[in-house]
């Protein structure tokens, strides 16, 4: 019942509701995706969500000028669900599928692939990279956001609830985070150029407290607080401004891209191969024809 609720406000408000019940985190990094896209050339992109939860991203995704984006597939253990929540969302081709991210999934190629906080739920995250390598078109970009490592262990120091993981695969994070140099050591493992490692969601101490501490209404009124006062604001930093005071970001963002496969030319045919002078002087030396009778 509270399901049919949820997605019948969906549908008639959309993302205002979104940002009251959903937490501003998400938000942001939809913003960060957005702001990346904007440099994507091209209209009637394919786009997979790897780990899409709640199908979030496709609300946000609706926001982008008509055939931008053509098709979405969002894969999930339980993404089948959130077929009926998203009819509304008219222009943009999409379809769910339940995959246990686990196996050796595979749901075609795609021009975009997005990736948002996943990969610290699974024990195998070069494996999860790799197969997203797979998806994407060459010359298509991985997009992956991440717990920060430094803004972990740093607020961690005054919100110990940050720090939990999970030594099994159990839902849970099974590692704190990542920093720039283990997204670039995950991208080279996989064969994928690394454009960009960024900082999302600048943070303050205040704000990350109230994220931790808050419950009820007083979270709801907080997250919409926080929600509303950020739209349109550009909360992360791209490049070396993150690099710069990496703590401040409570997710690392990073855009990889799959390269272009040199094309290889065809061997020629073996008589093909010398011009045919060449060859027919070959031709007399082997015979013998280019010897001088006695």
């Amino acid at each position: 019942m509270l399901a049919q609720l949820d997605n019948a406000l969906q549908r008639t408000f959309g993302l205002p509701y979104l940002f009251a019940s959903r937490d501003f985190n998400i938000h942001s990094r939809c913003r960060y995706l957005l702001h990346k896209l904007e440099r994507v050339e091209g209209y009637g992109l394919s786009f997979l969500d790897v780990g899409c939860g709640a199908g979030i991203t496709l609300r946000h995704l609706a926001t982008l000028p008509s055939g931008r984006i053509s098709r979405y597939v969002g894969i999930d253990q339980r993404a089948e669900r959130l077929e009926a929540r998203y009819r509304d969302v008219r222009g943009i081709g999409k379809t769910f599928h339940n995959i246990d991210l686990d196996d050796d999934w595979d749901v075609g190629r795609f021009d975009l692939v997005w990736c948002s906080e996943v990969i610290e739920h699974l024990m195998d995250d070069a494996g999860q990279i790799e197969k997203m390598k797979r998806a994407v078109k060459p010359g298509g970009l991985v997009l992956i956001t991440t717990p920060c490592l430094d803004f972990v262990q740093e607020m961690g120091k005054r919100f110990p609830p940050i720090l939990k993981t999970s030594p099994t695969q159990d839902g849970g994070h099974v590692r704190h985070g990542y920093r720039a140099l283990d997204m670039e050591r995950l991208a080279a493992g996989a064969g994928l150029e690394v454009e960009s490692i960024d900082g999302v969601n600048r943070l303050t101490r205040a704000e990350t407290e109230k994220r931790y501490t808050t419950r009820g209404v007083s979270w709801i009124i907080n997250n919409t607080r926080m929600s509303w006062r950020a739209r349109g604001r550009l909360d992360f930093a791209i490049g070396d401004g993150f690099r710069a005071e990496a703590a401040r970001y409570a997710s690392i963002g990073a855009v990889l891209r799959r390269p272009v496969e040199a094309v290889q030319a065809r061997p020629k045919p073996e008589s093909m191969r010398a011009p045919l002078p060449e060859r027919v002087g070959a031709e007399l030396v082997r015979t013998g024809a280019w010897m001088t009778p006695d």
